[in-house]
């Protein structure tokens, strides 16, 4: 006898005899699973998203506000003009690149009149001459080294060091000799 053989065009892969527990124990591991995703989604990804909401919501704010400044200030070269008229109108460019007259002044009165007393001073361009006296030696070491340390301040030096006659007005007294120095100061040119 001949045996006939059978050959298969199909392979069926359900399982007949599979029980209600596993489906039920499937479908509660598959709800679990998505309570899961679900709650991790609710705790962390919505109050990112409201937090980046609200970042776009300030920029969104802000630009509008920058816009507002901007065509507040949209006049500002005619202001700039009509300010340089009653201001610094009447400075030549090179003027204008010295040092601010006000913070030279504040500068003589921080540094070298808070040290000794000043005699006269001259200031042309960036350069001050100023005789000061009753400063000893190492009172004018010391300015000096304030003076170069400011950043506004380019190079300061004493030129000269003496003792100067200073008549008193008593009379018939005679004169006290005073320390005094030549002192030197360039300012930086303004940016």
């Amino acid at each position: 006898m001949k045996r006939e053989v059978h050959t298969a065009h199909s392979i069926n892969l359900v399982r007949k005899n599979s029980s209600f527990r596993a489906e039920i124990a499937i479908i509660l591991s598959f709800l679990a699973l998505l309570a899961a995703v679900l709650t991790a989604v609710y705790f962390l990804m919505i109050p990112a998203y409201n937090s980046l909401s609200g970042l776009r919501s300030h920029r969104e704010s802000s630009l509008r506000e920058l816009e507002a400044l901007r065509e507040a200030n949209a006049d500002f070269g005619d202001v700039a003009a009509m300010y340089t008229e009653y201001g610094t109108g009447y400075l030549t460019d090179d003027e204008r690149m010295l040092a601010d007259r006000d913070i030279v002044l504040d500068k003589i009165d921080e540094y070298i009149i808070s040290n000794g007393a000043v005699m006269k001073y001259r200031l042309s361009g960036n350069d001050l001459s100023a005789t000061v006296f009753d400063v000893s030696l190492w009172g004018a070491s010391d300015m000096i080294g304030l003076l170069t340390a400011d950043e506004l301040i380019s190079y300061a030096a004493t030129r000269t060091a003496s003792n100067m006659a200073v008549y008193s007005n008593g009379a018939g007294r005679e004169p006290v000799r005073v320390p005094t120095i030549e002192l030197k100061v360039c300012f930086a040119d303004r940016e």
